[in-house]
């Protein structure tokens, strides 16, 4: 079969011509996931990775206790920022995001450091994703369950502001009944990392919105748990159309593909 490149471009003067033919696709793809604990009741620990470029974006969940107050750094100087925080309202545990755009691509040590005289017991999910904006950071929410639910269903929701984006649900629990937890529907990449001990459960899963509106985060788990949920979003880099204005000139260039 033949495929046909069409491509446009378009020069204007004092105006901007919208072209609703050209769709916005998904962009957003997962490069690579690390994850794990602290290693024991410790004030710091490390997390090693290596991101593929600099144009991708980190995001970690990390979940420990809520008292628990983390700052997070890397030996390659970038920034960290703290995007949600939700508590499971009972003073146990809390689960974070951070996101780092524009990492640098190269070997990455990255210390999660917790207050003086603190030991703290805790679990991480990191993700690296490619196709996301600089600043990738749209907007987020929170949630907290009731003791005992084993469905943790829609307990975090925001309003995404534009309609391509990736939704990132993170989650915690306090258990002792080892909870097999599993993503929620419309959910994907799922992963549940238990802490050092048997009382802290983190979780990550994901999704892609394809319209403006309200976006949840809904996972579930096999057994009764306190659990908190947060979820944030991240808008994608457009495929089609790019479109700039330069000295009231709005120059529009863009390109699909037919088969």
């Amino acid at each position: 079969m033949k495929k046909l490149l069409i491509t446009l471009s378009i020069l204007i003067t004092g105006a901007l011509l919208a072209l609703p033919f050209f769709n916005v696709a998904q962009a957003h793809s997962l490069v690579q996931t690390v994850s794990g604990n602290g290693g024991g009741y410790v004030n710091t620990y490390n997390i090693s990775i290596t991101p593929s470029s600099s144009s991708d974006t980190l995001i970690l969940v990390i979940t420990m206790g809520t008292a628990d107050l983390p700052t997070i750094t890397d030996n390659q100087t970038n920034h960290w920022v703290l995007r949600q925080s939700a508590d499971d309202g009972t003073g146990q545990r809390k689960t974070q995001t951070y996101t780092e755009d524009a990492p640098a691509a190269a070997a990455t040590t990255i210390t999660v450091t917790f207050q003086s005289g603190d030991s703290a017991d805790s679990a991480y999910i990191l993700r690296e994703w490619s196709g996301l904006q600089n600043p990738a950071y749209d907007t987020g929410g929170i949630g907290t369950e009731a003791s005992g639910n084993t469905s943790h269903s829609a307990t975090a929701s925001t309003t995404n502001a534009t309609a391509n984006e990736l939704i990132v649900g993170g989650g915690g629990c306090a258990n002792t009944n080892s909870p097999t937890s599993t993503a929620g529907t419309g959910f994907s990449d799922g992963l549940q990392q238990q802490g050092f001990d048997i009382y802290t459960w983190d979780f990550a899963e994901d999704a892609a919105t394809t319209s403006i509106g309200i976006s949840s985060a809904s996972w579930n788990t096999v057994a009764s748990a306190i659990c908190e949920t947060n979820v944030t979003t991240y808008k994608d880099v457009p495929t089609n159309p790019a479109t700039f204005q330069i000295n009231g000139q709005t120059s529009i260039n863009a390109q699909t593909n037919m088969e």
